[in-house]
Parts: structure tokens; C-alpha cells; sequence
């Protein structure tokens, strides 16, 4: 009788993902509120429970970051949008208050860490790692590439 083969090292899911990075709003870019907050970056939470995003930092590669307030609770298996520009924070979306563009419309890298720093690893969607691997913390980058989201 044989064994089923074990994998060596399991790929466990992040608690906070990356879902989707909409960095080229549509149409021209006018720095208008409303193409301001056609850029957004989704979450979601991969596990059972809420989590508390209060510290956590969603960032790019130019280093512009964007950090989450006490008041920011991201449901179990919830899914959070966090838009460019200006608006009115709610459940499912939050506002970083911009004036200006974040994401590159050609590529770009974003990252989410938690509040204690700990932080991704790699850039490229398949190649995803982070160093907090043993905390419920994980998080995950996502390399941004024209027609990747």
C-alpha cells in the first residue's frame, strides 16, 4: 500500500491577500477625484476570522503607503478596496485621501504588511513568499504588470 505523497513544504494563504490592483484608471488621467478612485487595490481576509487591519501599511514600489486606522476590522473571508483618492471610509471600501495618481499604468509592485513590519518577500504573482511565515500576520505582495491584475 502506498502513502499519498505530502508536499514538502505546504503554501499556506496569507491572512491578508492581495486580491486585484486596478492601477490604470480608466479613461485620461485628470487627477479628478473620481479617476483618483478609479485606482484601487482589493484585500481580503483567508481566514475564519475578522482581523483588526489597525497599522498594517498597503504600499507601492515608490514607497507611497497608505496606513490602515484603528477603526478598520476586515471581516472573515471579507473582501476590502482601498481607493486612491478621496471619499468616505465604509465596509467595503476605504479612501487613502491622494490628490494625486499612486500606481504606475504600466507596472508596479504592491505590498501589504502588518503592523510589527513583517512584510513580503517577492513581487511576482507565483513566486509569493513572506518572512512572518509562522504568524497569522502573512502577508503578500503582487507584481503589477500591463494586462496582469
Amino acid at each position: 500500500m502506498l502513502a499519498p505523497a505530502v508536499p514538502a513544504q505546504a503554501t499556506r494563504l496569507p491572512a491578508v491577500q492581495i486580491m486585484k490592483v486596478y492601477y490604470d484608471s480608466p479613461g485620461s488621467d485628470l487627477r479628478s477625484n473620481a479617476s483618483l478612485n478609479g485606482e484601487y487595490v482589493t484585500i481580503r481576509n483567508t481566514t475564519r476570522r475578522a482581523i483588526d487591519l489597525a497599522g498594517r501599511t498597503l504600499r507601492d514600489k515608490a514607497g507611497y503607503t497608505y496606513t490602515f486606522g484603528g477603526d478598520v476590522l476586515l471581516g472573515a473571508g471579507k473582501k476590502l478596496t482601498i481607493r486612491s483618492g478621496q471619499g468616505g471610509d465604509g465596509t467595503s471600501s476605504v479612501f487613502w485621501g491622494r490628490r494625486a495618481y499612486v500606481w504606475n499604468n504600466d507596472k508596479d509592485s504592491a505590498y501589504i504588511r502588518n503592523a510589527c513590519g513583517c512584510g513580503t518577500t517577492t513581487g511576482r504573482p507565483g513566486n509569493q513568499s513572506t518572512d512572518c511565515a509562522d504568524t497569522p500576520e502573512d502577508t503578500r505582495s503582487r507584481s503589477l504588470h500591463a494586462g496582469t491584475s
